[in-house]
């Protein structure tokens, strides 16, 4: 096996056509389902999915604000 870092991995995955990129990342994904991840793995997944975005305004509590007068 060739000793590459992953720096470099990264810096030749950024060379690749969209194309190319979307074959590789299915091809990543496929390797990645065909094995167990660890606990650590899947917390990362987890947080990658994660967005951060502040809530612009807080939903009211009162029912009237959500339905109407009518309670519908």
């Amino acid at each position: 096996m060739v000793d590459v870092s992953f720096e470099k991995v990264l810096e030749l995955a950024d060379r690749l056509t969209p194309t190319e990129q979307t074959r590789l990342t299915a091809h990543l994904l496929k390797a990645t389902h065909q094995r167990k991840l660890r606990a650590d793995e899947k917390m990362s997944l987890l947080r990658a999915a994660q967005i951060d975005v502040e809530v612009i305004q807080e939903p009211s509590v009162y029912r009237e604000d959500w339905y109407g007068e009518d309670g519908r």
